[in-house]
């Protein structure tokens, strides 16, 4: 009935505004005033930006503007051509926060796109966050933070996305040099893409200005 179900319009339309949601997700307040601040340096470069230290660096607003191969992740996850093209075309913003929850880092993410704004807030010390997708489907989130192999720069955010119908999922979120923001998203079946986000925090400040 299930394999029925996602071969059906309503099946194959539902796993495309899951998969864009998870795609999207990604990442914090009070932790970012009192952040002490670190330079980060481009090998060979200036410096290109000085940011928190912690998770509060994914704090802000960000706007999706760029893809490196969405197309075949999607493909991978057996989504169809149609429903790719408008996952690939679609404009994802993602408002991020620090936060503590019992006393452990996590990172509050509200996504917003063509589907409307859901929010979700991880914890990142390893434990278990348990929550279900738009199709009612189980997920299980584990996130952590990693140091960046130059131990110099912020740190990494990695996830496992443990799917009770697509299988393990993996993803890395980061701050390039350049002070874009990365989410890299591997599929069950070890195809990689990445999705690049560029700060956008006037759109906060007119927000809290109104």
């Amino acid at each position: 009935a299930l394999v029925s179900w996602l071969a059906s319009d309503n099946g194959k339309r539902a796993m495309a505004s899951s998969l864009t949601w998870i795609a999207a997700m990604g990442m914090s307040a009070d932790m970012a005033r009192t952040a002490v601040r670190k330079e980060v340096r481009a090998p060979g470069s200036s410096l290109v930006e000085a940011l928190p230290v912690g998770p509060a660096c994914f704090e802000g607003v960000w706007v999706l503007s760029g893809s490196e191969n969405f197309d075949k992740y999607l493909e991978s996850m057996g989504v169809s051509a149609l429903h790719r093209r408008y996952a690939c075309s679609a404009s994802v913003t993602q408002t991020i926060e620090a936060a503590e929850v019992q006393g452990a880092p996590a990172l509050t993410v509200c996504v917003k796109n063509q589907l409307g704004t859901r929010c979700e807030k991880c914890t990142l010390d390893g434990s278990p966050v348990r929550t279900q997708d738009a199709r009612g489907a189980d997920v299980i989130k584990v996130s952590r933070l990693a140091k960046q192999p130059a131990a110099q720069g912020p740190p990494i955010c990695e996830t496992e996305v443990r799917h009770s119908v697509n299988g393990l999922m993996k993803e890395r979120r980061y701050i390039r040099p350049d002070g874009a923001m990365v989410m890299e998203l591997t599929s069950p079946s070890g195809i990689t893409a990445r999705r690049i986000f560029t700060r956008n925090d006037g759109d906060r400040n007119s927000s809290a200005s109104k």
